[in-house]
């Protein structure tokens, strides 16, 4: 009897604990985990909202539908990063910047190790917003997750160019990009371009050289290097 006693009282502060560590669970996720997902699965999120007065209904409606889709995905389970990545993408299109913004940040905490949301918001605020320390900080970020994708390189490169204290990393990131991937034609281009716009002459013929070999019907390369033999 004493043993069977015993057993009851085990059970019973077993259940105890359990049933609070349920409650618990169930007020953190109210405090903690659902407010994350609130603050962007809200009607505001999944609004669209037209700030671009010059896209042609026709296409306006094909955005509609698109947006219609990336919103049903994103409420069916807010773990999927496609959707947030597209309604941002269809944001952005239809002037809906600051949507834009929200849809790719929380896409960032989604998944912290893709690229095209970091890169998509490098693209944000280099080139629409001129925020080029956070460009440059998201552009690094898309870069270290998929180091093998010219067009974040390109664009960071482009952003430098336009960034007056960082002008002389133009060089530096183009050449990163290639010790990545040395045979991007995209990246020789930008570096050859780079080199005889900086009056860089013999460094801009290796690079045109180069690129020719990569892309032989290139006439525009295949004219800029004879012009530059010629001086």
């Amino acid at each position: 009897m004493i043993k069977i006693e015993k057993n009851k009282k085990f059970y019973g502060f077993l259940l105890v604990i359990l049933a609070v560590f349920a409650i618990g669970s169930f007020y953190g996720y109210q405090k903690i985990v659902k407010p994350k997902y609130a603050k962007y699965q809200s009607e505001k999120e999944f609004v669209f909202e037209i700030k671009n007065n010059n896209l042609p209904p026709a296409v306006l409606d094909n955005l509609r539908q698109q947006f219609d889709e990336a919103v049903a995905e994103a409420k069916g389970n807010s773990s999927l990063i496609n959707p947030w990545n597209s309604l941002g993408s269809i944001k952005k299109i239809i002037g809906d910047l600051e949507g834009a913004e929200r849809a790719w940040l929380y896409a960032n905490q989604i998944n912290p190790k893709n690229s095209l949301s970091f890169g998509n918001l490098g693209e944000l605020y280099g080139f629409n917003w001129h925020q080029f320390d956070k460009s440059e900080k998201m552009y690094l970020q898309a870069i270290a997750n998929e180091p093998t994708d010219p067009n974040w390189y390109s664009q960071l490169s482009e952003v430098y160019k336009d960034w007056p204290e960082k002008k002389e990393l133009t060089e530096k990131i183009l050449l990163q990009g290639l010790a990545a991937i040395p045979d991007s034609p995209n990246l020789v281009a930008l570096l050859a371009g780079f080199y005889k716009e900086t009056g860089q002459t013999e460094k801009a013929i290796a690079y045109y050289e180069k690129l020719v070999k990569l892309s032989p019907d290139n006439q525009a390369a295949k004219e800029d290097l004879a012009e530059l033999k010629q001086k």
